[in-house]
């Protein structure tokens, strides 16, 4: 069963992380400029932030879930003690980035874009649009380098060994 739930927590580690990368990295710069691809600008600064707050906040779920689990695994090991300093400050840096991100920065985000296209345009916005961007790309290379050292991590030890169901 734990083989199971390892396999299923590299998953969502892999998930997240390539969601977050195909969200900063793809999806937004496509909303934003889409006179590159298309000739002509499709929407206005305004109304893109607005799609991709939705984007954002729908995603958010996916990273809150991804925490739950990076929570329950990390503990889980590190109850266990199989479980390394820095796996341990890996997952501390996930779940703070995640925490941050969807339970302070996306509803601050918000907030300004109900106060109007002027709100978007203050230097608050700018700098807390500047450090949700920050913290996206310190997710992503947390995400990313906890999925690796974790994956080489259960292809070395044997500790996931289980015994047959017969024996």
């Amino acid at each position: 069963m734990i083989k199971l739930f390892a396999s299923f927590y590299l998953f969502c580690l892999a998930g997240a992380a390539m969601g977050v990368f195909l969200l900063g990295a793809l999806v937004a710069p496509i909303i934003f400029h889409s006179e590159i691809i298309f000739g002509v600008k499709l929407l206005a600064r305004y109304d893109a932030g607005m799609m991709m707050s939705e984007i954002f906040s729908r995603f958010n779920y996916v990273l809150l879930i991804t925490a739950a689990l990076i929570i329950a695994f990390e503990g889980f090991l590190a109850a266990n003690k199989k479980n390394s300093l820095l796996m341990l400050i890996l997952s501390v840096a996930n779940v703070s980035a995640i925490g941050i991100y969807a339970f302070i920065l996306t509803p601050q985000i918000i907030a300004y874009q109900a106060m109007g296209e002027e709100a978007i345009r203050s230097a608050a916005f700018d700098t807390i649009h500047k450090f949700a961007e920050i913290d996206f790309k310190l997710l992503l290379f947390t995400l990313t380098l906890s999925f690796f050292f974790r994956f080489s991590a259960i292809l070395s030890c044997n500790f996931w060994k289980e015994k047959a169901v017969n024996d």
